[in-house]
């Protein structure tokens, strides 16, 4: 079974041991996503929201508070709300 698996422009998608493991295992093929066109990569859309909910009108004085507060929001995000966010249509 071919397994394709689509991947943004990072560097760490593109190296060495990227190369070696994907040789090891024939039925995974990388699609490169092409760049610029966060609306494909669902975890864009993901980061969006949150920093939207998390830090609008809010004061965080560290970055653990704002993890913290990133933590806590996730917390009451239902599937079906993390669902609508990762459909690629």
């Amino acid at each position: 079974m071919k397994v394709y698996l689509y991947v943004d422009g990072a560097s760490w998608h593109k190296g060495e041991r990227v190369q070696r493991f994907l040789n090891a295992h024939a039925n995974i093929e990388l699609e490169h996503l092409p760049p610029y066109h966060p609306e494909l990569n669902p975890q864009e859309r993901v980061w969006h929201l949150i920093r939207y909910e998390v830090t609008t009108n809010q004061y965080h004085a560290t970055v653990d508070q704002i993890a913290q507060a990133i933590r806590e929001r996730q917390k009451h995000w239902k599937t079906k709300k993390i669902k609508r966010l990762c459909t690629v249509t």
